[in-house]
């Protein structure tokens, strides 16, 4: 399980897509170091990404396929 909050500036779309990058590397060399199979060991991420479904980095995070996001409003 892992949590975020990232930007909340509408206008800074690109701070909100580095702060995605850098989630995914973590989350990345997190499976990494420790030997783990995303198939095998699932994720759930949550918090607040500040950002609507067709922002980029709700795109990069759900191009990843990883991760399945579900949005409330």
């Amino acid at each position: 399980v892992t949590n975020s909050h990232f930007e909340h500036n509408p206008t800074v779309d690109y701070i909100k897509y580095a702060q995605a990058f850098w989630m995914l590397k973590s989350i990345q060399d997190f499976y990494e170091n420790h030997d783990l199979n995303k198939n095998d060991v699932p994720l759930i991420v949550t918090g607040d990404l500040n950002s609507v479904p067709n922002g980029s980095s709700v795109h990069l995070i759900m191009g990843i396929n990883m991760i399945q996001l579900s949005f409330r409003i």
